[in-house]
């Protein structure tokens, strides 16, 4: 006699079996029969007794009713006990009907399950089938069976060997006859991973919860939130900065999360370098609300805070927020039934180097674990990535070389004015090019230190060019300005003070706007005309690389000069400038610049001095 044997599941379709004969004689062999169709599966277990049967009379969940919920204790075939928790089953003519969504599973654990024998009334439900090695179900060990399937299913859970097990009624399931084999040994023995995280954090791996504590935003003092450098808080109506507790904390990795950097205990005067964080807590030293300021005040560098809203940028809403503290430095243990792959961590501004089985990270990194130990997250800072200059950055960058450059003239040459108390002394080490406005100066326009260095020794440092007053080289403040944009490919042809003004030359802007009316005029005019409102907001304009500018009458014609500017603190209204500015009376210092110099608008609107940039930089 010849049958096929089908086993159809939703995934996965097994088996194809073609028999040709009907006296076996294989030791243990399971029929099992239906109007449809005929299933077989061979099973020789090495405990044959260690079975659970479901039947109209064994293990028997419901006995009336229906939707019904609970815990049930099923007796093995050896008569030890196994509880199950059931919900939405109901009577049946065969074991019982679980309803559509029904579900059952072991609460107790059934050592090793091999195989489950499933007997359907009919073969139109559809169900589902969990395994676990510890109770905790996922779809990663998940099965479905549907109609198509025979209206009896064997499944041996891909030999995974579970401890648990748990069926979930997709459709109305009407069972008839359940057995469960199990072999009563355990096959996934637990073990434990101690995580050490070093300050980082994944996903997949919760830390322990310290506390949790609900603080209220600005309202009574307890929460605040400052961008600033600086900050002050009430205290019984009086303004103070002193006797606060407060933590600093930036924000960490993951939303609404934040890493403490920084505490400062109770009784502590905080002054403003003391806020050095984006974010901070602040407790008042009277507060009433003991417990709270106690768990604010245990608090330490590292640990984690989870709000549960973001903080707010803004000082003026209330709202609780709820905070819960982490600790990113404690061990996490975790327990597993089978080889893990160890998740990968993440921590701010860090890469993470592997796991090693020990602190001083000796020895090769680990990626899988099956047994119980400890492992230490290697992380390396990361290192910023080179940021490649701006044109306006290397226009600054010029103009610094020229004034940090050292050189020793090989002869004593006299200051460009031919006064003889002004020398540049042979053998002295000088920083910076030298300050002339004779010829020299128009030897080395355009690129006043690349020409400048044409006319060293071999030892790169001993000046050997012309040395009489009016031709050593050098440069004067135009000239600097003026070759430092040149060099860095920005062309004015503004090569004295004079051509810098924007009515002279159409390559030069007034930075902000500012009215200017014919070519003749003095800066003094210029800010005059516009007033010092408008003048200062044309100050906040500035940018690296741009430069202030002066003319003002002298005699019988003018006087003028420049400077190159560094950068702009709008706050507090200053402009800090490199400049090339030549020998004062009676200064002996071995530099004619001025480098990282710092003006006030006050000052440089007083002594006219009005915003300019190449057009090129616009």
């Amino acid at each position: 006699m010849s049958a096929n044997i089908v086993l159809t599941m939703k995934h996965k379709n097994i088996v194809f079996v073609s028999l040709a004969i009907v006296s076996l004689t294989i030791g243990v062999i399971t029929f099992l029969a239906s109007s449809n169709s005929l299933s077989l599966k061979a099973y020789n277990p090495a405990h044959p007794n260690y079975y659970l049967d479901f039947t109209s009379s064994k293990n028997k969940f419901v006995s009336n009713g229906s939707n019904q919920s609970g815990e049930y204790i099923a007796k093995t075939y050896l008569g030890n006990d196994r509880s199950f928790t059931f919900s939405n089953l109901s009577t049946g003519d065969g074991w019982d009907i679980v309803n559509q969504n029904g579900s059952f599973y072991n609460t107790d654990s059934l050592l090793s399950v091999t195989q489950i024998t499933i007997t359907l009334k009919d073969n139109s439900s559809s169900f589902g089938l969990y395994w676990s090695p510890n109770g905790e179900f996922t779809n990663e060990k998940y099965q479905e069976f549907n109609s198509s399937s025979s209206k009896t299913i064997e499944f041996d859970f891909d030999n995974y060997l579970p401890n648990y097990i748990k069926f979930v009624a997709l459709t109305d399931c009407d069972i008839q006859t359940m057995r469960i084999y199990h072999e009563c040994s355990e096959s996934h023995g637990a073990f434990t991973i101690n995580y050490h995280l070093n300050g980082g954090s994944a996903e997949s791996l919760k830390m322990s919860t310290k506390t949790s504590f609900n603080v209220n935003y600005m309202n009574d003092g307890y929460w605040g939130h400052y961008t600033t450098d600086a900050f002050i808080y009430y205290n019984n109506n009086h303004i103070d900065t002193k006797y606060a507790h407060k933590v600093g904390i930036v924000r960490h990795n993951i939303d609404n999360e934040y890493i403490v950097k920084e505490v400062v205990p109770s009784g502590t005067t905080i002054y403003n370098a003391d806020c050095a964080s984006e974010y901070f807590i602040i407790v008042h030293y009277d507060i009433t609300d003991t417990a709270l300021y106690n768990k604010i005040y245990a608090l330490s560098v590292g640990e984690i805070l989870r709000v549960d809203k973001p903080l707010s940028q803004s000082t003026s809403s209330s709202a609780d927020v709820n905070v819960t503290i982490f600790n990113s430095d404690s061990v996490i243990s975790k327990t597993y039934y089978d080889p893990v792959t160890l998740p990968v961590p993440s921590k701010d501004d860090n890469e993470f180097d592997g796991y090693y089985l020990n602190s001083s990270f000796t020895g090769s990194s680990v990626t899988q674990i099956n047994y119980s130990t400890d492992v230490y997250a290697k992380f390396t800072e990361e290192e910023e990535p080179p940021v490649e200059p701006t044109t306006r950055d290397l226009i600054v960058q010029s103009m610094r070389d020229m004034s940090q450059y050292e050189w020793t003239p090989s002869t004593t040459i006299t200051y460009y004015q031919n006064d003889s108390s002004k020398k540049f002394n042979a053998g002295t080490r000088y920083k910076g090019l030298p300050y002339t406005m004779g010829g020299g100066r128009t030897s080395t326009l355009g690129d006043p230190l690349g020409i400048f260095k044409t006319k060293l020794d071999t030892d790169n440092y001993t000046y050997i060019g012309p040395s009489g007053y009016n031709t050593y080289y050098g440069s004067d403040c135009s000239s600097s300005v003026e070759g430092s944009w040149r060099v860095n490919g920005i062309t004015t042809n503004a090569t004295y003070t004079g051509s810098m003004i924007p009515g002279e030359n159409s390559r030069i802007l007034a930075v902000g706007g500012y009215t200017y009316s014919s070519r003749s005029e003095m800066t003094k005019t210029i800010c005059s005309t516009n007033g010092s409102t408008k003048i200062y907001s044309c100050y906040d304009e500035l940018k690296p690389g741009d430069a202030i500018v002066r003319r003002v009458p002298s005699g019988d014609s003018w006087a003028g000069h420049v400077r190159l500017v560094v950068s702009i603190d709008k706050a507090n209204q200053t402009v800090t400038v490199i400049e090339q500015c030549g020998y004062g009376a009676g200064d002996t210092s071995n530099t004619t610049w001025k480098v990282d110099k710092q003006y006030a608008y006050s000052s440089l609107f007083s002594l006219n001095y009005i915003p300019i940039r190449p057009s090129a930089l616009e």
